[in-house]
């Protein structure tokens, strides 16, 4: 499948079009745009954090979107489907348990950069004189002594290709004493089971 866009040609200023046809090609399959780029089949293709280290190597030139953001959102804060939740020092823990830098490095192929917050310095909404977050197992585990915690499990709904950032951050929490279940749902599905309540946390952008 593809899909063709031709230059409109009563714009009113042509010189700004650049081209004359855009062909994007619907290759799902990551191997498949890969071998694309590589043979010259397409000019531009969308690559994985893993992949795209790779390509770079060969010489690829990389275009980023500094504006994605990836967090675990605890959205169970009542403790309406895990009681724990509703202790703070709990969602404190799961913060501290999560090597950020190390998820960076390993995950993303040293795309990105570690946050503990949503927005960066010098954004509106930007706090700097928030908690530190920053990876503390030691920390971790005594906030869920402190809150009587000897034993936690939560499920984590997973929809796309986000696998390798799902068992990461399983790891990091099982090092601190907590499971964390994965169950893959229907793409496009997510945000609606979100919205209704259905899950007590997300990775979500």
């Amino acid at each position: 499948m593809q899909y063709v866009f031709d230059a409109f040609p009563d714009f009113w200023d042509p010189q700004q079009q650049g081209l004359e046809r855009v062909v994007l090609l619907v290759l799902p399959d990551a191997t498949a745009r890969l071998n694309a780029l590589r043979s010259g089949e397409v000019d531009a293709a969308s690559a994985d954090f893993m992949d795209a280290a790779a390509l770079q190597s060969e010489g690829f030139t990389l275009l980023t979107n500094d504006a994605f953001y990836l967090a675990l959102h605890i959205l169970d804060r009542e403790g309406t489907i895990i009681p724990e939740f509703a202790d703070e020092r709990v969602r404190l823990a799961i913060s501290y348990a999560i090597d950020r830098q190390t998820f960076v490095d390993i995950v993303h192929a040293g795309f990105g950069e570690p946050m503990t917050q949503r927005f960066l310095p010098g954004q509106y909404g930007y706090a700097d004189d928030l908690v530190d977050l920053n990876y503390n197992p030691e920390r971790a585990r005594e906030l869920l002594a402190e809150a009587g915690v000897e034993t936690l499990e939560f499920t984590l709904p997973m929809a796309g290709a986000l696998e390798s950032e799902f068992q990461a951050l399983a790891g990091f929490l099982q090092e601190v004493g907590i499971t964390m279940h994965i169950e893959p749902i229907a793409p496009g599905t997510l945000i609606q089971e979100v919205t209704a309540g259905q899950w007590e946390a997300a990775l979500l952008p």
